[in-house]
């Protein structure tokens, strides 16, 4: 299996040059991944798939100030070295994507966390959600504590009760 490995543009960052006519110029780092929005995870199955997004193969998660997002590095089929072989044709996400909204002439870092790994975010979830560890680490609860469930007496609903009469 290949893995891809994309530059890390924050090594590599200048400021953005208004005269440059060809600010891409050896870059195309914007066509070689897909990034996806992810609600904020609030329960077991959510933290757990995340996990599973991270046993995969060029698949990462960030954390950035618009929230959880899973990444998926894989090159554009119309990537051609690093310009577009369909630029007149392409996406609309493409086309409204701006220079200055890449990495490599952003400031500060884009990212408040980055998970390569499963231990990276088995760390994440160590130091600041132990909750979610512990559901990550047991994503299924056992039978004892399932039987507990099923011998609990039905719980009331919390509406007030009328008295009739």
């Amino acid at each position: 299996m290949s893995h891809i490995t994309l530059p890390l543009l924050l090594k590599n960052r200048r400021p953005l040059d208004p005269n440059d006519r060809d600010p891409c110029r050896d870059c195309g780092h914007c066509c070689r991944y897909v990034t996806v929005k992810l609600a904020t995870p609030r329960g077991r199955l959510d933290f757990d798939e995340i996990r599973w997004f991270l046993l995969h193969e060029n698949v990462f998660v960030f954390i950035d100030d618009d929230g959880w997002h899973v990444e998926f590095h894989t090159a554009c089929r119309h990537l051609d070295g690093w310009r577009c072989g369909a630029y007149e044709s392409r996406p609309r996400v493409c086309s409204d994507y701006t220079v200055d909204q890449c990495e490599r002439y952003g400031e500060g870092d884009p990212f408040i966390h980055y998970f390569r790994t499963e231990q990276d975010y088995l760390e994440y979830l160590r130091r600041h959600r132990p909750r979610a560890l512990e559901w990550v680490l047991n994503p299924r609860p056992t039978a004892e504590k399932n039987r507990a469930r099923r011998t609990r007496a039905p719980r009331m609903p919390r509406r007030a009760v009328q008295a009739v009469g």
